[in-house]
């Protein structure tokens, strides 16, 4: 845990010569970031718990969590993304 949060402090740049405005919305997008990769862990650990118990629970709500996790990972790319073009 420790060295996820130094590559998303990393993410951000420690220049000076950026806007005051803009690194304001880095830190805000570092936090949704962490936000986002929390949550997919989350429902990821979530399927393949219900996945490894099996029965109804999975037919009926293990596709909807993989789905979700995609959908997630998608969030975070972009976050990522975003935080990248905004450091240069």
């Amino acid at each position: 845990m420790h060295t996820l949060l130094s590559v998303l402090i990393a993410a951000v740049p420690s220049s000076a010569t950026l806007p005051i405005k803009v690194k304001y919305y880095m830190s805000i997008l570092v936090v949704f970031l962490f936000i986002a990769m929390l949550a997919t862990f989350i429902v990821m650990a979530a399927g393949i718990a219900l996945m490894a118990r099996g029965g109804e629970a999975n037919t009926k709500y293990g596709n909807k969590l993989m789905q979700w996790r995609v959908w997630l990972q998608g969030i975070s790319l972009a976050l990522l993304a975003a935080l990248f073009a905004m450091k240069e």
